[in-house]
């Protein structure tokens, strides 16, 4: 079909698809309609099923290990720029305590304390006082007045150690207004988060020396799961039972990082690592074992998943889940269903339904 207005200088025609005649309503309703929508649903859900469930597993399969891939390529960029692995582990980790909302706050302060600058300094409590402080987030005397006796007495004992430790390291502290408290669950307040990534650096704690040798190790051995668990528990100090922040007690509760929260450390931020030390290491059979330990680790619950369990596609693992998150934030989100296998193989179904 040709409508006669569209031609070259020099007056040759330019190919034309007309799709008028075949829409359900006129294009200015068609688009009122997708940008007002309340439901930001996946375009191709009203088809998803009919696409054979083998296909879409495969599709998802690749599409999770291309995740990982792509978060490890990242890692390399960085890593080129200063090889120092132990280090970007660290940074990782950090980042990955700090949550969506304190994310960068919490890798800013890992730069800001560099491997070697903690691990130097052997007493947990002047690595506390030096993380605390470095953060920007001891309080004020009077931020404390409404405060216990003896929480009272472990702030004041931290500001001396850091002034102490401070008047020889020089750490510029980050500014209070970096971290976010609001709308988040206490157990994900950033003091928690920073005292059990203080304790990673304790004498039994991962980052006290060689971690990423330790989770290759890990990786490596018969219950790479468990180990990479047991490598990553991090127990803060007696005050963080009765702690969330630091001027006020609360009731008692087990300050240890949770197993969800180890989980996704595993998989956000040691195994890309991980992978990268096995390209660096020539290692193919390190990279293989990252990738079983994802299809053995549980698949976590998100808003991300639950628009695809709503199609009746439950991810089992780890593995399945990050395919799913690719897809949807790779392809979905950004509309592109031509570059999409499953979205190809909707449009040909329905190109051959209509002959």
């Amino acid at each position: 079909v040709w409508t006669g207005g569209l031609v070259r200088e020099d007056a040759t025609r330019i190919p034309e698809l007309v799709l008028a005649p075949r829409l359900e309503a006129p294009l200015r309703t068609l688009l009122f309609r997708h940008h007002t929508r309340s439901d930001r649903g996946l375009l191709c859900a009203p088809r998803w099923a009919e696409v054979p469930e083998a296909f879409r597993a495969d599709w998802i399969a690749r599409l999770a290990r291309e995740r990982l891939e792509t978060k490890t390529a990242r890692l390399a960029d960085r890593y080129l720029r200063r090889p120092a692995l132990d280090q970007l582990l660290y940074e990782r980790l950090f980042a990955g305590l700090g949550y969506a909302k304190n994310a960068e706050a919490m890798e800013t302060l890992a730069r800001r304390l560099p491997l070697d600058t903690v691990r130097a300094i052997a007493d947990s409590l002047d690595r506390e006082a030096l993380f605390f402080g470095a953060a920007g987030l001891l309080p004020a005397p009077g931020d404390l007045l409404e405060s216990d006796r003896a929480t009272a007495d472990y702030v004041v004992d931290l500001h001396t150690r850091f002034r102490r430790l401070n008047a020889r390291l020089s750490v510029a502290p980050m500014e209070r207004t970096q971290w976010t408290f609001f709308r988040l669950r206490p157990a994900n307040f950033p003091t928690l988060r920073i005292a059990q990534g203080a304790s990673l650096f304790g004498s039994e704690g991962l980052l006290h020396h060689d971690p990423v040798g330790r989770l290759a190790e890990a990786l490596s051995s018969s219950e790479p799961v468990d180990a990479l668990r047991t490598a990553l528990a991090a127990r803060p100090p007696a005050f963080w039972q009765t702690h969330l922040r630091l001027a006020k007690s609360t009731k008692p509760r087990d300050p240890s990082l949770g197993r969800s929260r180890i989980d996704t450390l595993i998989v956000n931020a040691v195994l890309p690592v991980l992978l990268l030390h096995a390209e660096q290491t020539t290692r193919p059979d390190l990279a293989e074992h990252a990738f079983d330990v994802l299809r053995k680790l549980p698949p976590g619950r998100d808003s991300i998943l639950r628009r695809f369990a709503d199609l009746g596609t439950r991810p089992r693992s780890a593995f399945e889940a990050q395919g799913l998150h690719r897809l949807y934030r790779h392809y979905c989100r950004e509309g592109r269903c031509l570059s999409c296998a499953i979205g190809r193989s909707v449009l040909e179904t329905e190109e051959q339904t209509n002959g």
